[in-house]
């Protein structure tokens, strides 16, 4: 009996899900949220996507295909927003981390947050939303 209690609250291993492009993407057991590290000029970036029980979303990925083929173009307009918005900060200041498409905030699939770390706020993360291509929010943890 205590055998079958503890089968039932061990944890279990997360899913997988194999990617062509973005390689070995992981979800843990009962979420929808797909997870995977890539490399992007010269930037180490994760891909969070949502998704179903079994993979990320097919639209998502096409986002993601669109937004990486950008990647240059939308990391200067995020840095030009944050600057904008945050009062004091410099360009320099801040580096990108990764991509959101629905997991933190269930934006529609085109739409993503750009995440960003900032030097001297090691517990920071910051986040520009970026919907139609336009970033429009500035947010931290």
């Amino acid at each position: 009996m205590f055998e079958n209690l503890r089968n039932l609250f061990a944890s279990k291993p997360p899913r997988v899900y194999q990617h062509p492009v973005y390689g070995r993407f992981e979800a843990e057991a009962g979420e929808q949220c797909w997870i995977t590290k890539i490399q992007k000029d010269g930037f180490s970036l994760s891909l969070s996507i949502l998704g179903s029980d079994s993979q990320p979303d097919a639209s998502r990925l096409e986002a993601v295909a669109y937004t990486l083929a950008q990647f240059a173009s939308l990391n200067a307009k995020a840095l030009d927003f944050i600057v904008r918005e945050q009062p004091g900060a410099q360009r320099q200041e801040f580096t990108p981390t990764g991509f959101d498409f629905g997991c933190v905030s269930g934006l529609d699939p085109q739409d993503f947050e750009f995440e960003f770390t900032r030097a001297g706020d090691d517990d920071g993360i910051w986040r520009v939303v970026f919907r139609s291509g336009v970033p429009e929010i500035l947010g931290r943890e």
